[in-house]
């Protein structure tokens, strides 16, 4: 065999070779692109997550301190809201002692209080103003009102 062929088959040969080495380069470098690429739009989406979920939580802080402060808003209320009560009950609880210390003489008899109330319900049930039954049993109006405003009659004229 000719040297010659010989050099030419080996030139053609390691020409072959360095263009297949060339190939694989470029596909290599045309892969770690596309892969560089997909990692950078994983990592732009990941921000954009992450900054919505940032956005997302200043809302709910906002919120609950919002919440927070309504809730002591109302409890404050309802703190006076009970002394208020307390005071009020314990000016009833006096009331009561001091309604209990009068004397017997002073003290209407229950049956007598009983026949009043029940002749105020017919009276008034009957059509009576509140003046009118005033009049007939000889009481105050403002007991009649007492009367009314305590529930004991569901006519009201």
């Amino acid at each position: 065999m000719n040297i010659q062929l010989w050099i030419v088959g080996q030139i053609a040969i390691d020409a072959l070779l360095v263009g297949v080495l060339l190939w694989l380069i470029v596909a290599g470098n045309r892969r770690r692109a596309r892969d560089s690429e997909a990692q950078s739009e994983a990592l732009r989406k990941s921000e954009e997550i992450l900054s919505e979920m940032q956005e997302i939580t200043r809302e709910l802080e906002g919120n609950l301190e919002e919440k927070r402060e309504l809730t002591r808003r109302l409890l404050g209320r309802l703190d006076e809201t009970l002394e208020r009560a307390a005071r009020q009950y314990e000016q009833l609880n006096d009331l009561f002692e001091t309604t209990e210390s009068v004397s017997t003489r002073d003290r209407v008899s229950l049956k007598e209080t009983q026949g009043t109330r029940e002749s105020i319900r017919s009276l008034l049930d009957k059509g009576l103003s509140k003046e009118e039954v005033a009049q007939r049993l000889d009481v105050s109006v403002g007991e009649i009102e007492l009367f009314l405003k305590l529930g004991g009659c569901t006519a009201q004229p």
